[in-house]
């Protein structure tokens, strides 16, 4: 869990709070976006989309996740 915290900190801002949001506190796109000025469902997805492909990257240049994942 440590990792995982160490990681996401190393996210830009923004990626980090969704990643935080959708994680952390069991929040859908939907609550989000009606929190946040001027940002779709769809555009807060590929953030999301966007932070977990980094996480998945860093994850596996460290060898804590296979090729495949």
């Amino acid at each position: 869990t440590r990792l995982v915290h160490q990681l996401i900190a190393t996210l830009p801002q923004r990626e980090q709070e969704i990643v935080r949001q959708v994680y952390f506190s069991d929040r859908t796109f939907g609550e989000i976006a009606e929190e946040t000025d001027h940002v779709s469902r769809s555009w807060l997805s590929r953030i999301h989309l966007r932070a977990v492909s980094r996480l998945r990257k860093v994850l596996r240049q460290a060898g804590q996740l296979h090729a495949n994942a």
